[in-house]
């Protein structure tokens, strides 16, 4: 199965290579292949700058909601998998719900997370010329896909280390516990005396930068934890972008 869009932006060509390399996947094996325009930037100036900011600042998102690195492009609309993968994806009660229209393509990715489907990309050329033109609004878009990928977040957030115990659960414990013992400390003790220009006393005051300090280093250890817990995209080299290139335009 493959689906593109129909604007004509994603060139048919790489079907040369993306149907071959769909039939040949392994029948037990659950994959999406999606494309990439910023997969190598090349070109990148023929794509409307709202649409390449969008994607700068959706992808950190992306990344922690799928437990997913060097992930690009993730409303790209070129994407491919095999019966099996598509039999899975579109299961009823399987995963969150699949979106509609500009949604479609970041509600197919938080699916594929939660079932597992291994992630590739290929670079790809789209095509965008001056007298292109979309009847989606990139402002109107930007807050419900922050929503999406918000969601989508807490959800893995839950899944992975509140509903199920490993080292993440105990480094989001103590940033809790740290964080909490210092606000308290705060709102009790250090912000009344300095709002009375009274002088914090020694305790108090180590009191409440040891669980400051406890809880900035168990939240970054959770970062850290999180983001190598985390799988690579299988980056695809097809030669049709090679071709692509070779064309004049």
């Amino acid at each position: 199965m493959v689906k593109l869009d129909a604007d004509g932006q994603h060139p048919a060509v790489y079907l040369k290579n993306l149907a071959p390399h769909l039939l040949a996947q392994p029948k037990g094996e659950l994959a999406l292949v999606k494309g990439s325009r910023y997969r190598w930037p090349i070109h990148a100036g023929t794509i409307p700058w709202a649409r390449q900011l969008g994607s700068i600042l959706l992808e950190p998102m992306a990344w922690a909601a799928l437990a997913c690195r060097n992930l690009t492009d993730i409303s790209n609309g070129y994407l491919g998998m095999n019966a099996l993968s598509a039999r899975y994806l579109l299961a009823r009660g399987l995963g969150p719900p699949l979106q509609q229209r500009y949604l479609f393509e970041s509600s197919v990715l938080v699916r594929c997370a939660w079932l597992g489907l291994e992630l590739r990309e290929f670079a790809m050329l789209p095509r965008h010329s001056e007298r292109w033109s979309s009847s989606m609004e990139s402002g109107t878009m930007v807050l419900p896909l922050l929503l999406l990928w918000s969601r989508a977040a807490l959800a893995r957030l839950r899944r992975c280390y509140l509903s199920s115990l490993a080292l993440g659960s105990g480094l989001l414990l103590m940033t809790a516990l740290s964080s909490a013992l210092a606000g308290y400390l705060w709102i009790t003790r250090v912000g009344p005396e300095i709002a009375d220009r009274t002088q914090v006393s020694a305790g108090t005051s180590s009191a409440f930068t040891t669980a400051s300090a406890t809880a900035l280093h168990c939240l970054l250890l959770f970062f850290l934890y999180d983001y190598r817990s985390g799988r690579d995209v299988t980056v695809l080299r097809f030669p049709t972008l090679l071709r692509v290139l070779e064309t004049p335009c």
